[in-house]
């Protein structure tokens, strides 16, 4: 995991627990004409660090470098290779809005206005093609890390890319194990990465209102399910981690964390920028994973929220939680992440369940920050007093919706939860 709290998982979710936050003011260029002027920018990150090939770097871009330090982590940290037939090892990869670096554009478009003042297509044919490098395709492929990262791991098996916007991430988790439980493979590295924190990506999504526009907030600018949230916060983040079954795991001498007991997805089909009023697309993926978990909605411990701090989101998402969970909504706690991290759209999910499982191995959750006016329309038990114990046979739900009314949930247990069901086609038995 890579995230504005840290370059590991650990240390994320130890900065995590005690509350801090990793956002502010972005330093790593000059955003002074932006709308959008803070961020959760990746501290200390050094591409070169992940990449065995350094001729590979240049043709990554910063967003595929982070993708790839999250997956080198994470391999390291499973202690996979080369323990593990290449044929039957997997990667399935929840990819950003990848391009190549539009300020190498720049000078190529500056040579080709015309004395009118005018863009001139036929200079530009004429001189302004030739000074644009001919690798700036290859470094805005949406599936580069998957690319790069099979090539770099020998991953030759089972393998998918994601691009449903913030849910990409968890989709790809969902999906991977679902292969392993569908016997397509022993082991998948999957996940999600995304950069958000640099001029192009933050007019898009600042045009389209999405962005908070509270600069002065500084660390505070992302308020999720808060009365004065205004839109999310930017931020980079990658996090991948390894799924196999749990024999093949024990097989290789290691120990797993926690448990996937359920996947389920759901499309809103309402409209591309807003979500479903009342919910009911989340609503049925949260629906969708309990049933694939052969759970009932009493024994859902915790709710790990995708909660944007975008007014319209976050409130879709409470009365999505409630018409899954009914009654019992009420009294389960659902932290955000987001108030710490920003939006990493792409990675959000995958990196909200890295940090589920290990809420789930730790038995204990962290605290929604930067909640101070509620919301009577998110009227839920966000955690707002610190850091909380949880059982320690939890079912903890991880929540992910993008853009275009995707929406994915994945539950995901402590290996001390007491089998429910012997059903083998239930991707319970699946572990990470």
């Amino acid at each position: 995991m890579v995230t504005p709290l840290g370059l590991t998982a650990e240390e994320t979710f130890a900065r995590l627990l005690a509350g801090e936050r990793g956002i502010g003011p972005i330093a790593g260029f000059d955003a002074s004409g932006l709308p959008v002027r803070v961020g959760g920018e990746l501290k200390g990150f050094r591409g070169r660090d992940y990449v065995d090939n350094p001729k590979n770097l240049k043709v990554m871009t910063h967003m595929v470098q982070l993708g790839m330090a999250a997956a080198k982590t994470c391999l390291d940290a499973g202690k996979l290779l080369p323990a593990v037939d290449p044929e039957r090892f997997g990667i399935a990869v929840g990819a950003g809005q990848a391009s190549g670096d539009p300020a190498s554009l720049v000078p190529a478009i500056e040579a080709s206005v015309g004395p009118d003042g005018w863009f001139d297509l036929e200079k530009f044919a004429r001189e302004g093609i030739p000074m644009i490098n001919p690798l700036w395709l290859l470094r805005g492929l949406s599936n580069n890390v998957l690319g790069f990262a099979s090539a770099q791991f020998n991953a030759q098996g089972w393998n998918t890319n994601v691009c449903n916007s913030g849910a990409s991430g968890l989709m790809a988790i969902g999906d991977a194990a679902v292969a392993i439980a569908s016997d397509r493979a022993d082991v998948v590295l999957a996940g999600g990465y995304d950069s958000l924190v640099s001029p192009e990506a933050i007019l898009r999504h600042a045009r389209l209102g999405l962005l908070t526009s509270s600069n002065d907030a500084g660390e505070k600018a992302s308020r999720p399910f808060d009365k004065r949230r205004d839109g999310f916060v930017p931020a980079d983040g990658g996090c991948f981690l390894l799924l196999e079954a749990v024999e093949h795991a024990h097989r290789r001498g290691v120990a797993p964390i926690a448990e996937v007991l359920g996947y389920g997805v759901a499309n809103d089909a309402w409209r591309l920028l807003d979500p479903s009023p009342e919910g009911d697309g989340l609503s049925r993926a949260m629906s969708a994973a309990l049933d694939d978990a052969a759970l009932l909605p009493e024994a859902v411990a915790v709710v790990f929220a995708h909660g944007t701090s975008n007014p319209r989101y976050d409130k879709s998402e409470t009365l999505a939680i409630k018409r899954a969970l009914g009654a019992r909504a009420a009294s389960v706690p659902v932290p955000a992440i987001k108030g710490a991290l920003g939006h990493c759209i792409a990675a959000s999910g995958a990196v909200a369940a890295g940090i589920a499982a290990l809420a789930a191995r730790d038995a204990r959750i962290p605290p929604t920050v930067n909640l101070e006016e509620r919301d009577p329309d998110c009227d839920l038990d966000h955690v707002t007093d610190g850091a909380r114990a949880i059982a320690k046979d939890a079912a903890i739900v991880v929540n992910a919706s993008g853009l275009g009314g995707q929406n994915a949930t994945l539950v995901i247990g402590a290996l001390e939860r007491a089998a429910t069901n012997d059903q083998t086609q239930k991707i319970r038995a699946v572990k990470v």
